[in-house]
């Protein structure tokens, strides 16, 4: 089980540098606003195909998807991305949707990788 953990994380580190690339990365920013307060922006594209509010609720989704994906892949396994994050907002745009994710628990900066 361990070496799984091990394999698991060494493919994260390789498929993880182009979200965290300039350009067309999914990666906007991310901050600690105090020691107990992470915040991760990141943009979501939208499926094919679709219009009007289902594109942007669509790209919303995505975004919210990479932004939990990514925070997962920064701590460690104490913290629980989806009961201590919200959403603090989301920018929709026309090709697609950027989150304002926020994760809140105490130490949280003593708790990355």
């Amino acid at each position: 089980m361990r070496i799984m953990k091990r394999y698991a994380f060494l493919l994260l580190l390789i498929l993880l540098p182009p979200l965290f690339a300039h350009g067309d990365g999914i990666l906007v920013k991310h901050y600690f606003r105090d020691s107990h307060t992470f915040v991760i922006v990141c943009k979501g594209y939208p499926k094919e195909g679709l219009t009007g509010e289902a594109r942007n609720e669509s790209a919303k989704e995505a975004a919210l998807i990479n932004a939990q994906f990514i925070t997962r892949a920064l701590f460690d396994d104490s913290v629980d991305v989806f009961r201590n994050g919200t959403v603090e907002r989301y920018r929709v745009y026309s090709s697609y949707a950027v989150v304002y994710y926020v994760i809140e628990m105490r130490n949280l900066r003593r708790r990355l990788r």
